[in-house]
């Protein structure tokens, strides 16, 4: 079962696992659950535990966001022992111990009917009466193809314990949809026939990147895709518009997904993808502002040491050098060299070549002067 996630704020760093007290359960409270610094996109293995089964009474997974982080208030509750905590793929979180519920939570009714058309099929409509009145009430969106949820949110009561949203959230998946409001369930939903939308044609976008071995790195980026769905993207350039890299890229609950190393060309004047047939925008390289100098260097075990200067690149940055010859044009060797507080670089012993002709690099796809030994 795959259970709920939203995005918070943290970037992937050092791993980190919180608990807090969250919102009142059928008995105790929820377990509102935080992870950050895991491996970008990856399902990470929560066990919630407490003092009466500290080995654990939940096993299943929380799916982190592109930054690895997730946060769920509907993955686990318990009413039971002093303490409570959890587990993610062997972290353990903090403990807690519940405060006292200040006031008893009426279990209210919650319904839902067929929204208006969204992204992809259709928004919930949802509607609570019967809730203690002026209170945060947890409901999770659920659906045949999510039933464990793939979004959560809070609706406030009013003084009479009411309270609707006509766009909850969205589902284009599954046959049945349905909602649980402090762990109430709703009615199940099949969506009308009549009003069946078709899979979103999503956006993609292309920019230049960071120099790459050759030319630039394409970041890509999508949106308005189909939510939690694998997505084709097919890199292209003048030089080659059939194709040259083929590889797919996962949306999150958005439909949206990025990349800034998907591929790189340094051929051809305009580059450009596709992702599912849909095609982004053209761009051209802007060129980079380093430069590279090569001069001749020492004897070296074969021909001579090539002596390359790099200056006008970005300061304290690696920049990327492939050493190349009228034999081998399209590199011998590849090697990284770190700029200093002016963008500067040297080294008398880059690499060497012995063979006739023509001699030159290029640092991050910037040609240098060619020298003939």
């Amino acid at each position: 079962m795959t259970s709920p996630t939203a995005s918070v704020g943290p970037n992937p760093g050092a791993i980190a696992t919180r608990l807090e007290q969250g919102p009142a359960a059928e008995q105790g409270y929820w377990y509102d659950i935080r992870l950050s610094g895991f491996p970008p996109s990856s399902d990470i293995t929560v066990v919630c535990r407490d003092s009466i089964t500290p080995d654990g009474f939940k096993t299943a997974t929380l799916t982190v966001n592109d930054t690895g982080a997730a946060e769920s208030k509907s993955f686990c509750y318990s009413g039971e022992g002093e303490e409570h905590w959890f587990t993610a793929d062997g972290h353990d979180s903090n403990r807690v111990r519940w405060a006292a519920r200040s006031v008893p939570l009426q279990a209210g009714n919650v319904s839902v009917v067929q929204g208006s058309a969204a992204a992809f099929g259709y928004w919930y409509s949802v509607t609570l009466r019967g809730f203690t009145a002026n209170t945060d009430v947890t409901v999770v969106c659920r659906d045949s193809a999510d039933p464990g949820g793939f979004k959560t949110l809070t609706l406030h009561t009013d003084g009479g314990g009411a309270a609707s949203n006509q766009r909850a959230c969205y589902s284009g998946d599954g046959a049945e949809h349905w909602v649980t409001a402090n762990n109430v369930t709703s009615n199940r939903v099949r969506w009308a026939k009549a009003k069946t939308s078709p899979q979103p044609a999503g956006n993609v976008r292309v920019s230049q990147g960071t120099a790459a071995a050759s030319g630039y790195w394409y970041v890509v980026t999508l949106s308005r895709f189909a939510r939690k769905t694998q997505v084709t993207v097919v890199c292209r350039d003048s030089a080659d518009p059939g194709g040259f890299k083929t590889f797919t890229m996962r949306t999150d609950s958005s439909g949206a997904a990025s990349t800034k190393q998907a591929c790189y060309s340094g051929e051809g004047a305009e580059h450009w993808v596709t992702a599912n047939n849909v095609t982004s925008n053209r761009v051209r390289w802007t060129k980079s502002a380093g430069q590279a100098n090569l001069t001749k260097g020492a004897a070296a075990p074969a021909g001579y040491w090539y002596v390359v200067a790099l200056s006008r690149f970005p300061a304290n940055s690696q920049v990327t050098v492939v050493c190349r010859d009228s034999a081998d044009t399209g590199g011998f060797k590849t090697f990284t060299m770190r700029t200093d507080s002016s963008g500067a670089a040297s080294t008398r012993q880059a690499c060497y070549s012995g063979d006739a002709g023509e001699h030159w690099v290029t640092a991050n796809g910037s040609l240098s002067n060619r020298v003939t030994w």
